[in-house]
């Protein structure tokens, strides 16, 4: 009975009009973009290199380097002791060290190591070649490297993982060694 009196003619009617509009909108919107005969226009940021820091004689205290994260899929790991006999020599990490971060890793992916050098990565990447790993995969991140180690380093200071200035120059001169990336939009001719 009290069904009856909360579900009415009118509160149907209501609820149909507005799904009936709303439909209409998504299906109009929907219509109107594939007949506009044209693509949406995708926008693309440029990402800029991080200009060096010099001394004044031109010595170099700070330049953008690229390091390399390896990240793992564990779902795709068939067997995690092969996979970690496999790649502990590459890395420099301990076997039992490696699998055991795959068994006590809650989620499907992890970060095995962070900022690995060139050359590891290419050791990795023989050994995947190889064909004994599956599931790894060697994410470029952009990097500074201090040739000068800890000479002037509370005045150089550093960068944060997302490469913006944290400390002393690095971030003082964020906006002059590191310009915002533009939008680069991709101009189609229109044909009639």
């Amino acid at each position: 009975m009290e069904v009856e009196r909360y579900i009415s003619r009118a509160r149907l009617a209501v609820l149909s009009a507005i799904g009936a509009f709303l439909l209409g909108a998504v299906l109009f919107k929907y219509g109107a973009v594939m007949l506009s005969g044209r693509p949406p226009v995708a926008e693309r940021k440029i990402q800029t290199e991080r200009g060096s820091i010099l001394d004044r004689n031109g010595k170099i205290l700070a330049v953008q380097t690229t390091l390399y994260n390896i990240a793992v899929t564990r779902s795709a790991v068939s067997d995690e002791d092969v996979f970690s006999q496999a790649l502990a020599p590459v890395t420099g990490m301990n076997a039992e060290e490696i699998k055991r971060r795959l068994s006590d890793n809650p989620g499907d992916f992890l970060y095995l190591k962070k900022k690995i050098s060139e050359g590891e990565k290419s050791a990795i990447e023989a050994v995947i070649r190889d064909g004994r790993l599956k599931g790894i995969r060697l994410e470029a991140v952009v990097s500074r490297t201090y040739p000068e180690n800890q000479l002037a380093s509370h005045v150089i200071g550093f960068l944060g993982d997302d490469g913006k200035g944290l400390t002393g120059v690095e971030y003082s001169y964020q906006d002059i060694l590191s310009p915002r990336g533009t939008f680069l939009r991709r101009s189609r001719k229109r044909t009639t």
